[in-house]
Order: C-alpha cells, then structure tokens, then sequence
C-alpha cells in the first residue's frame, strides 16, 4: 500500500463506510496532520488491533490485545440492505400465509376464543334452571346422573358447532 491513504481508500480497502473510517478516526484512526489521510502501515496495524475480532486473527496476535469491536453499534450499508432484505422477504412470507389461512392474527383467535368461553358460560348456567324441576321429582341417582350427561353433551355440542370459525 502507499504510505498514506485517503479515508474513502481506507474504507474501501476494509469494506466499511467513509462515515464508519470518521468513527474509528475519533476513537483513536491514526490520521495525517492535517486529518485528510490515513497513514499505512500504521493505520492498518491500529484496525487489526482495535477492530477486528479474535476468530478473524492468527491467535499469536491476540495476546494482550482488547479484542472486542469497539464499533459493535454500527453496520455498514451492505449489512443493513441484507438485514432488510431479510425483513421484508419475512413479512412477505407471513403475507403469502395470512391470505392462504394459515396463519390468523393472535387479536382474531383471542376475540373467538373470548366469545366461545363466553357462549359456554351462558350455556353452563342454564343447565341448572332447565333440570331443577325434574331433578328434583327423580329419586334415582343414576337417572339424574343421564340427565345431567345428556345436558352438558347438548351443550358442548352446540358449542362445537358453534366454534366453527373461518380464518381471519
């Protein structure tokens, strides 16, 4: 490499941003005196030790070295468009599987769930009315016991027609 470099060589050259070689010129980038270039080898050996992480260099150069990213907030363009990417190809998969019905938003199912449960403690509470006269004339037990089986089946079987519900 020359002997000095301008910042948008360096950048560049390490595959990040003009604005991310500003960041690591205020934490410590050795620059020209007047701030316009960046000195090499001397700017190079600062990002190796400063920058890259440990897996990315040879383990004898990591002795003594702090080798935390000290820029681990920033990202570079490239990065964030393939973050994004990523995002809209996301939610463009849950778009393809909200319009087939496979997937229904949590607010549909709680709302159906709310007025099933509601339905079924409507239901519940009658049962009790609707048997007190002839639970009380019958003297076998096992009858009232029919009689109550077949009124909680006809309720939990309109309940089940009831909850028949189309995706949202």
């Amino acid at each position: 490499m020359a002997e000095s470099v301008s910042k948008a060589e360096f950048a560049r050259a390490i595959g990040k941003s003009r604005a991310y070689v500003h960041k690591l010129i205020s934490r410590g980038l050795p620059t020209s005196r007047d701030g316009a270039k960046i000195p090499m080898p001397a700017g190079e050996r600062w990002y190796k030790a400063n920058v890259v992480r440990r897996e990315d260099r040879p383990a004898e150069e990591n002795e003594g070295v702090d080798t935390t990213d000290i820029l681990d907030d920033d990202t570079t363009r490239a990065e964030a468009d393939r973050r994004l990417t990523i995002a809209k190809a996301k939610l463009a998969e849950l778009d393809f599987e909200k319009a087939r019905g496979a997937l229904v938003e949590a607010d549909s199912v709680a709302e159906v769930w709310a007025m099933m449960i509601s339905a079924a403690k409507a239901r519940a509470l009658l049962i009790p009315s609707s048997l007190a006269t002839r639970l009380a004339r019958e003297s076998d037990s096992v009858v009232c016991e029919a009689m109550l089986k077949q009124a909680v089946d006809e309720m939990l079987m309109e309940l089940s027609h009831h909850g028949e519900v189309t995706p949202c």
